[in-house]
């Protein structure tokens, strides 16, 4: 005897299915790491507005605290391989030890103004 299938069971499942395949594909995304692109100190000095809302991988040392505010954060020098030193803002919520002199690959971004906000950070 074949069994039928209420349509209306199609009518539900399908869009369900979608559902679910779009979760794991959101899921899957946010697992893998993000691509960045690659961050040129020179152009960013040229027109620090071109680059807001992007996302960089940074290889620096920290050189100096060069600003502190409390309840704000404060403003580091970070010297990059090219010799360069590009000012890195630190919001005050950031709670990782930070040593001058240390050598840290920064995930950082470009917020409004131009302004680089570290957003994580580890040891090199």
């Amino acid at each position: 005897m074949p069994s039928k299938i209420h349509p209306v069971w199609y009518a539900v499942a399908i869009p369900l299915a979608g559902v679910f395949v779009a979760v794991l594909l959101v899921i899957w995304r946010k697992g893998s790491p993000e691509q960045t692109g690659r961050f040129s100190v020179q152009q960013y000095c040229a027109a620090p507005a071109n680059f807001m809302g992007n996302r960089y991988t940074l290889d620096g040392q920290i050189d100096a605290q060069l600003l502190w505010e409390k309840n704000v954060g404060r403003l580091l020098a970070v010297r990059l391989p090219e010799g360069r030193r590009l000012p890195v803002f630190v919001d005050d919520s950031f709670r990782e030890n930070l040593s001058v002199g240390q050598r840290y690959r920064m995930d950082v971004s470009i917020g409004e103004g131009g302004i680089v906000r570290l957003e994580s950070i580890s040891k090199l």
